[in-house]
């Protein structure tokens, strides 16, 4: 029973993650899209949920008050990281142009964006462990470790079978 229902998850996972690539991809011009990306972002949170849960054994209440502190700072992560891409940009467009000031102005720009992700990463911990005991806190990180590279390994998957490039 416990394959099926780790099977089902793995294809629900896929079928979300296919669906938000797309989603992303259509941007705003395209409300369905938005809506079927939205949609597969809270599926994939109430998964993610489950899994935490049973990961760090948790009751129904830690698990929400959890859920709802990485909500939180997942939202502002998703942001620095789109902050990140721009900034990145911006490095390759000043190097292309062997402008001195503009790439000190996007080096700055990029050290800021580190420094905001280190200073939400620590504010996030300090949060959780007011919640989670020592061993939940570890088993909490190694957890988040474990589930990004999964969900990083599906979307370069879903992508090459798209024929997508994996960088940009």
């Amino acid at each position: 029973m416990r394959k099926n229902k780790t099977a089902f998850l793995a294809c629900t996972l896929t079928c979300l993650l296919i669906f938000g690539l797309g989603a992303a991809q259509g941007g705003a011009e395209n409300p369905d899209r938005n809506q079927r990306f939205e949609q597969a972002r809270e599926l994939l949170e109430k998964i993610k949920v489950e899994r935490m849960q049973k990961a760090l054994v948790l009751d129904e209440k830690t698990a929400g008050h959890v859920a709802e502190i990485a909500k939180r700072y997942d939202q502002q992560r998703f942001e620095l990281r789109k902050k990140t891409r721009d900034d990145l940009q911006a490095l390759r467009k000043a190097l292309s142009e062997k402008n001195d000031a503009e790439i000190r102005t996007a080096l700055e720009r990029a050290e800021q964006t580190h420094q905001a992700f280190c200073t939400l990463h620590l504010e996030e911990q300090a949060e959780l462990k007011k919640v989670l005991t020592p061993e939940q806190m570890a088993k909490y990180l190694l957890f988040q470790a474990a589930f990004m590279k999964e969900m990083r390994e599906k979307i370069r998957d879903i992508k090459q079978r798209r024929g997508e490039s994996s960088l940009r």
